[in-house]
């Protein structure tokens, strides 16, 4: 029988001036005590995303982990989970293609699809508060992720651009395409923020990222796609990245209201395989500067 871990405290390793940390001390295979889980919330608010190594556990195991902070929900809203799992995504199998559809008479940019930042699930009202990978095969090496400081991002740009964004909104939208889906497809699309305020820390981030974002309101189409453009240069800016070199039984907990993340495909021609577990915990409706709060255009609340 597992027993509870009784670390009165973690050991927390910076990787980077501005986001990513190492986590040791730490068994996620058993229950954490009350002061473990405080621990490592309080990394996680402060670094964005945290790192394990040699973590070699059950999927009942990482979706207990997550249970500590949060809801832990269907692995994707569109798409077939792990079988006897259906908290856990499959990362890595070939299951479905996506598309991004314009919404009618409105402006769109399309996105691309190789190496995009994104955050995840943002065409959804709610997008999760957080996500948890967990790697199973991996390669030697390539496939490395990558993850942005979006509220550093934010501080960092000029106050003119910030006053300029803070009281924006943009579209979101994501539309799955697999065989498995009844008719073949389905839609996602929300109106967020592209300034949002952190539930918990109040720290303001950038809330648009290439996958998903389609448009910013009210704006033309030249002049959605420049400020769209001058974000997602920001949120590219190395310094404050961190890039994370996985191995088997690595895990990465990243904040999705606060983090963009992309990944190294450069696996994709070395014929191997890259494989990983992902859950993820409920969120809530993303608050902006100026108190507007996301709304669904094409679908519902998810979790």
């Amino acid at each position: 029988m597992n027993t509870t871990t009784t670390n009165t405290s973690i050991d927390v390793r910076p990787m980077t001036g501005w986001i990513g940390a190492e986590i040791f001390g730490v068994d996620l295979s058993r229950p954490l005590d009350p002061q473990a889980v405080h621990d490592i919330r309080e990394a996680l608010l402060t670094w964005k995303v945290i790192f394990f190594r040699d973590q070699d556990i059950t999927p009942e195991e990482q979706i207990a982990f997550g249970g500590n902070f949060g809801t832990v929900t269907s692995g994707h809203p569109t798409v077939n989970t792990l079988e006897g799992h259906p908290e856990i995504m499959e990362v890595g199998k070939n299951l479905y293609t996506h598309k991004l559809y314009a919404i009618p008479d409105e402006p769109t940019v399309e996105p691309p699809r190789d190496e995009g930042w994104h955050t995840d699930l943002t065409s959804l009202v709610n997008p999760p508060l957080a996500s948890i990978l967990r790697a199973i095969t991996i390669p030697a090496y390539g496939g490395d992720t990558h993850f942005s400081n979006m509220s550093v991002a934010y501080d960092h740009l000029s106050s003119a651009i910030r006053r300029t964004i803070d009281e924006l909104r943009a579209v979101h939208v994501w539309t799955t395409i697999s065989e498995k889906i009844e008719n073949g497809s389905r839609r996602t699309a929300s109106v967020h923020p592209v300034v949002r305020v952190h539930p918990e820390t109040g720290e303001r981030s950038i809330f648009v990222n290439p996958w998903f974002t389609s448009h910013i309101v009210g704006l033309s189409e030249l002049e959605s796609r420049n400020i769209l453009e001058i974000l997602y240069a920001q949120i590219d800016m190395p310094k404050w990245t961190v890039r994370f070199r996985w191995e088997p039984n690595s895990i990465a907990f990243w904040d999705n209201r606060a983090t963009c993340h992309r990944v190294t495909h450069d696996f994709r021609e070395m014929n191997v395989e890259r494989y990983l577990h992902r859950i993820i915990l409920k969120g809530d409706r993303a608050v902006g500067v100026d108190g507007f709060t996301s709304l669904a255009l094409d679908g519902a609340e998810f979790g």
